[in-house]
């Protein structure tokens, strides 16, 4: 059986071949890319011990951590900071990686 009757796309011109190779090419790539980050990636909620990240998050009540506390959520996600750092900045790091979770805003809208 040739290649284009095998993809079901006998009949379609060179460029629509094309068309429909990238398409296919792209589902399986968004799809690879979605089992990886399921696999290695932060989900949401980001929680960290009894604490919704996410919902402190979109509160602005992040900084309500002490600066030890923001040390330990750091370390407990896996990102770098120097000993020495200020508070602002620890935050900040926390904010950073926190906005990069896919929760939707508007579930915390009614906390704000």
């Amino acid at each position: 059986m040739s290649r284009r009757k095998e993809r079901g796309i006998a009949g379609l011109s060179v460029e629509q071949e094309e068309d429909v190779e990238c398409l296919v090419d792209d589902a399986e790539r968004q799809g690879l890319m979605a089992k990886i980050t399921d696999e290695v990636g932060l989900k949401h909620p980001i929680t960290y011990d009894i604490y919704d990240l996410c919902d402190l998050h979109q509160r602005n009540k992040l900084s309500t951590f002490n600066i030890p506390m923001q040390k330990n959520i750091l370390s407990h996600l896996d990102i770098s900071f120097k000993s020495k750092e200020k508070k602002a900045s620890l935050v900040q790091k926390l904010k950073e990686v926190i906005s990069e979770c896919e929760c939707d805003a508007s579930l915390y809208e009614h906390l704000k």
